[in-house]
């Protein structure tokens, strides 16, 4: 692709492959060297979102298929994962656009999708709103309390009363569990 129109892509993490070399590197930089192999694991098996332009990725978001408990029921959970946009792009609403396609998708696939964040506001203008619930991972020692992450959590669903949920349950996985 020559030219710098902006494009939009989705894709598998199994067709990501071909491309996952570059990805990985851009996920680096977009979050500024702090994003770890686990990180980008955990964005891994699920469908990717990216805005291309000029031939080069500017753009990012991943949602991945979660078991998630709200109040001891289990839910299977559209996850958002890995969104980011190249430092260069910023302000320029990719960021919206990125997330308005993830949005969509969400609405469409999901019962339940949910987000781990510290940028509320950006979320909420897309229908996201506040969990404002305990947060615990399920490790193979039992639940462990992660009161760092009870403000983070972002749900998109029309399910009712879920947003006074109580308790939030995620599987662990590697280094972040949420």
């Amino acid at each position: 692709m020559a030219s710098s129109e902006e494009q939009f892509v989705t894709c598998s993490s199994e067709e990501l492959l071909l491309l996952a070399p570059s990805i990985r590197v851009f996920l680096n930089e977009a979050y500024e060297g702090d994003f770890s192999d686990s990180d980008y694991e955990n964005a891994l098996g699920g469908r990717h979102f990216m805005i291309v332009v000029g031939g080069h990725l500017i753009a990012h978001a991943s949602v991945v298929t979660r078991s998630i408990s709200i109040d001891d029921t289990a839910w299977s959970v559209g996850y958002v994962e890995a969104v980011a946009v190249a430092a260069d792009f910023r302000g320029r609403t990719f960021g919206r656009q990125i997330m308005q396609q993830v949005t969509d998708f969400c609405r469409g696939k999901y019962a339940i999708a949910m987000l781990s964040t510290g940028e509320h506001g950006f979320y909420e203008r897309f229908g996201w709103v506040r969990l404002d619930a305990k947060t615990f991972v399920e490790t193979a020692n039992g639940l462990v309390r992660t009161e760092e992450d009870d403000d983070c959590l972002m749900l998109l669903s029309d399910v009712s009363d879920l947003t006074n949920a109580r308790r939030v349950v995620a599987l662990d996985r590697s280094e972040n569990p949420w």
